[in-house]
């Protein structure tokens, strides 16, 4: 818990002690006997992503947002229909969704929605044969995988002004998906189409 706090503290420029506390929290969520294989690294990487949705002044949220992000991140916090179950009893439904934003034509964005939490992506569904007008639904194991590939490319929402992917292609954070033959191939090709043009100039560059 020592080595998780001194990183909060110097990445969040908070207080030791409210450092302290977002260490014990996520130890507590981990059930550590029950989770010892996640390593410090993936420790970090897990608060890299759910600092973005956190709000330091209410650490009553903390427990929720940091249990959706594990959620995303690792196995076993989710029940047989993808449920998130919260301390009280309270269940988050995954509630997928991939749809493009309204009103952005001159910079189209993609949004991506998880147990309520979403990131967008600059990007036109409409590139992509699988989201095209007439196909029949995205199976969600798909969805699923798409969404999670997104949240791992964007650890934290898009600024305005700051929406190119090769800022997100360039954070050294490495992916691990799984899935059936031709499964994982099919979402980075899925994504690269929806997002040609960006993901061209992160390559050039």
């Amino acid at each position: 818990a020592g080595k998780i706090a001194a990183f909060l503290g110097a990445q969040s420029e908070r207080s030791p002690s409210m450092a302290e506390a977002m260490a014990q929290e996520m130890l507590t969520i981990l059930r550590w006997d029950e989770h010892s294989g996640v390593t410090l690294r993936q420790l970090i990487r897990w608060f890299y992503r759910a600092r973005a949705d956190i709000s330091w002044e209410n650490p009553v949220e903390w427990p929720i947002i940091l249990r959706k992000h594990a959620a995303i991140l690792f196995t076993g916090f989710v029940d047989e229909g993808q449920e998130l179950v919260l301390p009280k009893g309270d269940r988050v439904p995954e509630d997928l969704s991939v749809g493009q934003v309204p009103g952005h034509e001159d910079a189209p964005l993609v949004k991506f929605t998880i147990y309520g939490l979403e990131r967008t992506m600059p990007g036109l569904l409409s590139r992509c044969p699988l989201f095209s007008a007439g196909m029949p639904p995205v199976p969600k194991r798909f969805q699923r995988t798409l969404i999670k590939l997104v949240f791992a490319l964007y650890p934290k929402p898009l600024e305005a002004g700051h929406g190119r992917t090769s800022r997100a292609l360039r954070h050294p954070e490495p992916v691990l998906l799984t899935g059936p033959t031709s499964h994982k191939s099919h979402a980075v090709e899925t994504l690269a189409q929806i997002a040609f043009e960006e993901w061209m100039f992160a390559y050039k560059s």
